[in-house]
């Protein structure tokens, strides 16, 4: 808009420009009538015609407006100027929590800044907002250090009145129109946000958790190399425990930020007001006020309690933690870890009596075995030969013998074998998916009756000839299934089509356990018999489930993002295996001329590719187990020539691996110790050299035609921007300058042949576009597609064109040329046999536009175990 100083909006006189970004452009302006300077945050003409901004924009004044707090952003007065909105707020005078904390924060000064937020958070949750974008960057600290939460453009207006139901984790949203929307930052998400479902204010309360462990450890819990390894570990991972940042912290702030993070809303702080109180009490109760409330600034002293005290006082609260963990039957905290991962589906874990080792069932090339590992992890041992069928594993409560299903030679039958293997003894026939008894005595198994569906039957491990039949027609739809004894020995959960059952083991009448539309199967008992874990469809996802054991309302355990399956739990009730999904991948290389195609598969996955220059060699980053490596292949005629070798081995994360245009070069980026820094590596091989060297998060290089530049993205400014750096010899010669201030995230960057111009995909609230921006300092980015779902891009040299991977409205992502003038995209012909991954669609081109490299993925089971911190599950 370019409002010049001293040009007036209603009653307002501009006096300069503060800032201007995506969303509008701040001045600072002075109100004659009252003698107040304010902040005016005008939105651009362009965008008032924009009914998504103008929506957002309209709510943040809305949301904003209905707030009179003093730890919220004080909303003076709305207006608009030739037709154009504006939001008149309290002028602020300090710095972005972001940039606070890139000088350091004591943990005294965390919990007190953490206090105010949790405040204002209350006063919003109060009047029925929620905030669901809380990050550092929305969070102002002011010159006399008071505490303002910012930026309401994504708040959403529910009841207030509405309480949240601890077994809901969908909370309703008071617009429908927002379901199956991601709308957030990335590392800041709540797991219910993430999988697009309605957010409440306990996803406020996951945010603050993730910003109270970054202003006590420095580094964010969940941000990982990529966005999908992010999202990852928000819904799958615990982040690593405070203790291990080297922070000496007491253990009040501790279990604070690990009830913030939990995974299911209803483990959360029900409330702010619950949240602020906790902290307050941690910092050593009303002497914790901070100084600006108190008349002057008191001391933290009671924050660090003598250390005795502090061992009886934690002692005493474990105590009654577990109490009323047990009354309430509430799941307990836990630490995860990935057991298995060397073949194509690994299912059916079971768990041995001693809890050391694990059996489970493999499923490859149409041949299938039972294997024990131990259930740390390590090297398996495979139990049984490669067969057309072997499942079902089931351990001996000795611990001396497993019981399998198998169906070579014979009818489908449960066999026996040593637990270290040996020749497998026949010991029911005509059975299968048994399990024994706790005594040793028995097995119940299932097999099919005479109306042909399978029921369950139990019989002595003495005369397994003599079997009975304890269930029938009249207990449960069609065929029964997954036979399980209860830790007494008295009761067997099964599961029919549909839902749970309970039937006596000696015979008898059964009941119904659960009883409704989603499907419900594999039933396994706790330790203490007081509940029946689960797998079920329930909220639209495959998850684990459980259920009191005397009927009551379900509670999901899982987080249903890879299909979690087959529970198995250990005797003492400490560990819980279950099966889950993982992807493996590789690339794909296709010469666009002949139409010839040869796939890489590099260890367990390989991604990220980037073609040299001159097309000699393809570099990308291999995940193997534990190690992260950047590797080069050579090519000849735009096919591998060679085995890959090894270019950067650095101990930690590496992506995004990209070539100078001289073919000197590569630049990719690390995380370490907390934040990511952009490195440059000879082509040929060498020692790396760290390219940015700064604390915080930059990502994603990409070299200027000339290889004189650096792009990159960070979050120097707070949000996900656009930065560029000078290079020379593969390293920096200058500071970087931020070349955009766009509302949003700003991903996979690509320069334009020229050198201008710099594209990329800028994320938003619910869209995922291609933009231009000028690569200097001061033009005005562009947006060019529209309904694109982008993921990556490159700007081709030969065509002109801008090639990108994208949804396009569709279920499968595919390739389009993109005009960088008018954004007018038309296909990209690939050969036949390529397409891209559903789920990941990276790609790089050649810049002659011969050779394009794909990612190709594909799924496997793999078997988790969670380890209960205290308690049991």
């Amino acid at each position: 808009m370019g409002l010049e100083k001293g040009a007036l909006l209603g009653p307002y006189e501009i006096v300069a420009l503060v800032g201007a970004g995506g969303m509008g452009e701040v001045y600072r302006a002075h109100d004659g009538r009252i003698g107040r300077d304010v902040a005016i945050k005008v939105l651009p003409p362009e965008f008032a015609a924009d009914r998504e901004r103008l929506r957002r924009f309209e709510r943040e004044a809305r949301a904003a407006g209905a707030l009179d707090h003093p730890n919220i952003l004080a909303v003076h007065d709305v207006g608009t100027f030739d037709g154009v909105p504006y939001l008149v707020t309290e002028l602020l005078q300090g710095e972005t929590l972001r940039e606070r904390m890139t000088a350091g924060l004591t943990a005294r000064k965390a919990v007190e800044i953490g206090i105010e937020i949790a405040r204002g958070l209350a006063a919003a949750h109060e009047k029925g907002i929620v905030h669901r974008d809380l990050k550092p960057a929305n969070v102002f600290v002011t010159n006399d250090g008071h505490v303002k939460i910012l930026d309401f453009g994504l708040a959403k207006v529910v009841h207030p009145e509405a309480k949240p139901d601890p077994y809901d984790t969908t909370a309703t949203s008071a617009s429908s129109t927002e379901a199956g929307a991601v709308l957030g930052t990335m590392g800041y998400m709540s797991p219910e946000q993430l999988r697009g479902q309605p957010a409440d204010s306990r996803s406020d309360i996951f945010a603050f958790g993730c910003v109270l462990y970054e202003m006590l450890s420095g580094r964010p819990p969940f941000l990982k190399a990529t966005g999908a390894d992010t999202v990852s570990a928000v819904l799958l991972e615990e982040p690593p425990g405070l203790e291990s940042t080297g922070s000496k912290l007491p253990p009040g702030p501790r279990q604070i930020v690990r009830r913030c993070l939990e995974k299911r809303p209803q483990d959360r702080f029900s409330t702010a007001h619950d949240l602020a109180l906790a902290l307050e009490a941690a910092a050593g109760g009303d002497s914790a006020v901070p100084a600006q409330r108190a008349g002057g600034r008191r001391s933290f002293k009671r924050i660090w309690v003598v250390p005795a005290a502090l061992g009886v006082s934690a002692a005493v609260a474990a105590a009654v933690w577990l109490v009323q963990m047990r009354r309430s039957g509430a799941l307990p905290p836990f630490h995860v870890r990935q057991v298995t991962g060397r073949f194509g589906i690994e299912s059916e874990p079971a768990i041995s009596p001693s809890g050391t080792e694990i059996v489970y069932a493999t499923q490859e090339f149409g041949k299938s075995a039972i294997w024990m590992t131990d259930i740390r992890g390590g090297t398996p041992v495979r139990l049984t030969e490669r067969t057309t069928q072997a499942s079902d594993p089931t351990w001996f409560p000795d611990g001396s013998t497993i019981a399998f299903t198998s169906a070579d030679g014979l009818a489908t039958s449960i066999w026996k074998i040593p637990r270290f293997g040996g020749t497998p003894m026949l010991l029911v026939q005509n059975a299968e998916q048994g399990a024994v008894s706790p005594d040793g005595t028995r097995i119940v198994f299932t097999r099919n009756a005479e109306d042909g569906f399978l029921r369950v039957w139990v019989a002595a491990l003495a005369a397994p000839d003599q079997a009975r039949r304890i269930t029938g027609p009249d207990d449960g739809l069609w065929g029964h299934h997954w036979p399980a004894w209860s830790p007494d020995g008295r009761t067997i959960c099964y599961s029919d089509a549909r839902d749970l059952w309970l039937v006596p083991a000696d015979g008898g009448k059964a009941r119904r356990l659960t009883e409704d539309d989603p499907e419900d199967s594999q039933p396994v008992w706790s330790a203490d018999g007081r509940f029946i874990y689960f797998t079920s469809t329930r909220e639209g996802t495959l998850a684990l489930w459980r259920v009191p054991a005397d009927g009551g309302q379900p509670v999901r355990v899982t987080d249903g993002t890879g299909a979690e399956r087959f529970a198995s739990l250990s005797r003492d009730g400490r560990r819980l295996a279950f099966v889950s999904r993982i992807r493996n991948g590789g690339l794909v290389l296709g010469d666009l001329r002949t139409g010839k195609v040869s796939h890489v598969q590099e260890g367990s996955f390989a991604c990220m590719p980037a073609i040299a220059p001159d097309r000699s060699s393809v570099v990308f980053v291999s995940m193997l187990a534990d190690s992260v490596s950047l590797r080069s292949l050579e090519l000849r005629d735009n096919a591998p020539a060679d085995v890959s070798v090894v270019l950067a081995d650095q101990g930690t994360d590496i992506a995004s691996p990209a070539f100078s245009p001289d073919g000197r070069w590569i630049a990719y980026y690390r995380a370490a110790e907390g934040h990511r820094d952009v490195w440059v590596i000879p082509a040929r091989g060498g020692p790396p050299a760290n390219f940015s060297n700064q604390v915080g998060q930059d990502l994603q290089p990409v070299w200027s035609p000339d290889s004189s530049k650096i792009a990159f993205v960070s979050n120097r400014g707070g949000a996900y921007q656009l930065w560029v750096a000078p290079c020379a010899n593969g390293h920096r010669v200058g500071e970087a300058r931020r070349v955009t201030f766009d509302t949003g995230t700003v991903m996979y960057p690509n320069w334009s042949p020229d050198g201008k111009s710099i594209a990329y995909v800028l994320v938003t609230e619910g869209a995922k576009e291609v933009w231009v921006a000028p690569a200097d300092v001061g033009g005005r980015p562009r947006p060019l597609t529209s309904g694109a779902n982008a993921h990556s891009l490159r700007w081709s040299p030969t065509s002109g064109q801008i090639v990108v991977s994208g949804y396009w409205g569709e279920p499968l992502p595919a390739l389009r040329l993109v005009s960088p003038e008018t954004g007018e995209a038309q296909p990209f012909q690939l050969p036949a046999s390529l397409t891209l991954d559903p789920q990941q669609p990276d790609f790089d081109l050649s810049p002659d536009e011969s050779l394009i490299v794909l990612f190709e993925g594909s799924t496997e089971g793999v078997i988790w175990v969670r380890e209960a911190d205290r308690g049991s599950f």
